[in-house]
């Protein structure tokens, strides 16, 4: 026991100070920007906010306390998902222990402390982190049950399903896992009031629920819902290579991609090779591919949702079941198979960390720096599209004024901005040359017309400049009349 509790500890200091040391002090990205402001206003304010976007309320209302003892710097506002995430390394090795064993689960928490996709939303100011978590001990909270339906297990349970449920809309999938398993492994459970105490549970949670939905309604839910495109086969494989290998340039992703038929078929293999009448192998199955499932199915019949950050619910059982499987194999060829899937964590973590094209790295810290050293106060400053306002006005500091293509006006009742057409831009830049010396046009997150925009640009006015900062983000610099 001493010598698991040191691991651990060692684990959660590795991870740690790899956090403070490489990705605290990175750029900013949208969706954490975007976190700051939501959460910059009196509880009340947040509630309303957070209602009219996508998310549950719980992450937001414990940022927005956390902001209030720590600040809004960039390791502030990271350091609360830090610490859900350094929590869930000996969280994973006490599931891992219960389900399996002492050497599934040295190896599954090596597996999240070095984890490329763990470690990066480990140091990112969302929600992600903590829903892994709830995940985590959702799963040792439902396994202990079956086992023991105490009181106190009962508790516990429903304590963490109600933490799941306000975290994140994706964690109903796991509720959902968990009542198909209860229906097909009725003899797992045995007798005893279970449908009473899950009866409850639901009751518990469903309530909670239900209020959360009217209040989103009455907010006005739905005014920010983000643009998303149907998943295709190769967003399906993209899930579990972000799983393993985080967010790696094409090249190496298309490469791993690669190896999938090969990949499927071990999997397929080492499957074959356990007795299917474990009950946590399958519990585990069904929590790793139903969640999948069903966000394909909800994609495709009624609004695109197919994320590999919502899909965190899928990750704990899918590392433990992974390991569990290869540690099937004969002592040597397991420890050599174990010990490659760690080295390759280590190796994708690094290369994630020091490769300036990663596709997920938003440096908008240099645009904001580039724009304040350059632009002049009779330039102008746009972003496009819209919500780019949120990590660009965190940092900028310059003396041209920001505005928004499509116009935002994001304090008014029905704040949506302009809906775009080929006009609209014409119409808004029409003035620009009358005011403006320069317009410096930052391009990100392609809306569907961010391409049409810079044609327009390039047609009508004349470009002097053009800078890349990270992947998908640049900024161009166009004349507009000559003084």
């Amino acid at each position: 026991m001493k010598g698991s509790a040191l691991y651990i500890f060692a684990l959660v200091a590795v991870a740690g100070a790899f956090s403070f040391s490489v990705l605290m002090g990175e750029s900013v990205r949208l969706d954490e920007a975007q976190s700051v402001w939501q959460t910059s206003r009196d509880l009340g304010g947040v509630l309303h906010v957070i209602a009219k976007d996508v998310h549950m309320p719980l992450y937001f209302v414990i940022l927005h306390y956390w902001e209030a003892f720590f600040g809004t710097s960039e390791a502030a506002i990271r350091s609360l998902s830090l610490l859900f995430f350094l929590a869930s390394i000996p969280a994973v090795y006490r599931l891992a222990s219960a389900a399996y064993s002492h050497r599934v689960a040295v190896y599954a928490s090596f597996l999240c402390a070095l984890s490329p996709f763990l470690n990066w939303y480990g140091s990112e100011a969302r929600m992600y982190s903590l829903l892994f978590l709830v995940t985590v001990l959702s799963h040792l909270s439902f396994i202990l049950l079956w086992r023991e339906p105490r009181r106190g297990l009962w508790v516990g349970y429903g304590f963490v399903t109600l933490l799941g449920v306000l975290t994140h809309p994706f964690f109903a999938f796991i509720v959902v896992s968990q009542a198909l398993f209860f229906f097909a492994r009725r003899d797992v459970f045995g007798e005893g009031p279970w449908l009473k105490g899950f009866g409850g549970v639901a009751v518990v949670v469903g309530v909670s629920g239900a209020f959360w939905i009217w209040y989103r309604n009455v907010a006005g839910a739905g005014l920010s819902n983000p643009l998303l495109s149907p998943p295709t086969s190769a967003d399906f494989f993209n899930v579990f290579s972000n799983f393993f290998i985080g967010f790696q340039t094409d090249a190496v992703n298309t490469f791993v991609l690669s190896l999938w038929p090969l990949l499927v078929f071990a999997a397929f293999t080492l499957i074959s090779r356990k007795k299917q009448s474990e009950p946590e192998t399958s519990y585990f199955l069904i929590a790793s591919f139903l969640p999948i499932a069903l966000a394909i199915l909800v994609s495709l019949t009624y609004r695109p949702v197919f994320l590999s950050r919502y899909l965190v619910v899928s990750l704990p059982s899918i590392y433990l079941l992974s390991v569990h499987f290869l540690s099937s194999y004969k002592k040597r060829a397991g420890e050599i198979a174990l010990a490659a899937l760690s080295a390759a964590a280590v190796l994708m973590l690094v290369l994630q960390t020091v490769d300036p094209g990663s596709p997920v790295k938003e440096d908008y810290r240099s645009v904001a720096r580039y724009v304040e050293a350059r632009a002049d106060a009779d330039d102008l400053f746009v972003v496009s599209a819209p919500f780019l306002t949120y990590p660009v006005e965190y940092y900028y500091r310059g003396a041209p004024r920001l505005a928004t293509f499509p116009r935002w006006q994001r304090y008014t009742k029905d704040n949506l901005p302009e809906p775009y057409s080929p006009e609209l831009i014409e119409r808004d830049s029409a003035g620009w040359a009358k005011v403006y010396e320069h317009v410096y046009l930052l391009l990100g997150y392609d809306q569907g017309y961010e391409e049409e925009v810079r044609i327009y640009m390039d047609e009508h006015f004349e470009r002097v400049g053009m800078e890349t900062f990270s992947p998908g983000l640049s900024l161009y610099i166009y004349r507009l009349r000559y003084l």
